[in-house]
């Protein structure tokens, strides 16, 4: 009996490796880079000027978040909300890194934030990012 409870450990370790997955241990699908979510820290909706620039190694988007991209390459959005979006909601399709700079009227900008890309042994893993637009300060 002591033999099998000192073996059960090395049997739980052998299971574990540093190898490579499989070809088929990975996700069929491909992943986007980053997973967005735009709000204010309120909950407001988001002013209707709230403008969104995105840029990566493939090109640049901007784009409104009450007028979202007809035919996007990079940002893939969804807006949420009754009476206005109060929430934006972007799959970003990079091949690595990202920059992203967002302005809304009344809302401190967003300006040139870097977006760092994660990957393992399957590809591109997605990052969420989280970002809730700050009020101005008043004078």
């Amino acid at each position: 009996m002591r033999r099998l409870v000192l073996a059960l450990p090395c049997l739980l370790l052998v299971g574990c490796s540093d190898r490579p997955p499989a070809e088929d241990e990975c996700p069929a699908r491909p992943s986007p880079a980053f997973l967005l979510t735009l709000r204010t820290e309120s909950g407001a909706p988001l002013p209707p000027d709230a403008h969104l620039t995105v840029a990566a190694g493939s090109g640049t988007e901007e784009f409104d978040a009450d007028e979202l991209p007809a035919a996007p390459n990079l940002a893939f959005c969804a807006a949420a909300g009754d009476g206005g979006v109060t929430e934006l909601t972007c799959k970003l399709w990079t091949s690595g890194a990202a920059e992203l700079t967002i302005t809304a009227t009344g809302y401190e900008p967003v300006q040139r934030r870097k977006l760092v890309a994660e990957a393992d042994p399957c590809g591109i893993k997605t990052v969420d990012v989280k970002i809730a637009l700050t009020p101005l300060a008043k004078p």
